[in-house]
């Protein structure tokens, strides 16, 4: 519910003159079964995007298994290769390992898969020709102190604390 509600308030906010924008576009979207991952593609299926290549190792994509738009790529950006498929226009960097617990048991796996995915999804795009749409969690602020939280905030998060892994 939570990401419908997202997806008609986006797309209520953004107008028809910004959704012109995707139209007949090709989207690669990457950690797309991701909480935000799953929100963006809500957003590219209710607009007209002509289609979204789905990359991420988990398989939840059976909400938009109706919609022949999608394509789904279970693996992560490396598995993709050389591109092969039609020319992007936009490629969403979304993919990343959000775990307090797993950084702190895998701490140099979690930011190589972090930070060669980002540069990975960013060649991709260069490559391409395409634009490239990067975002984060919240997760990154912390306890922030001003909600909505400006761009310019200066997040404070405890360098001792499981939390720490989100202030790279």
């Amino acid at each position: 519910m939570i990401f419908h509600h997202s997806a008609d308030s986006i797309l209520t906010r953004l107008g028809a003159e910004h959704l012109d924008l995707f139209h007949g576009k090709r989207f690669l979207v990457t950690g797309a079964c991701g909480f935000l991952g799953q929100w963006v593609c809500e957003v590219l299926r209710r607009s007209a995007m002509q289609e979204a290549i789905l990359v991420d190792r988990v398989d939840a994509t059976a909400k938009f298994a109706d919609d022949p738009r999608f394509t789904f790529i279970q693996g992560d950006i490396s598995s993709l290769g050389a591109w092969a498929g039609n020319k992007l226009d936009y490629v969403i960097s979304l993919a990343g390992i959000a775990s307090p617990k797993l950084y702190r048991k895998e701490p140099i796996a979690c930011i190589d898969v972090n930070v060669n995915g980002c540069r990975k999804a960013l060649q991709l795009a260069q490559e391409q020709g395409a634009r490239i749409i990067h975002m984060s969690s919240s997760e990154v602020i912390g306890d922030a102190e001003v909600v909505p939280t400006p761009e310019y905030y200066i997040a404070r998060i405890n360098t001792r604390s499981v939390r720490s892994s989100y202030d790279l």
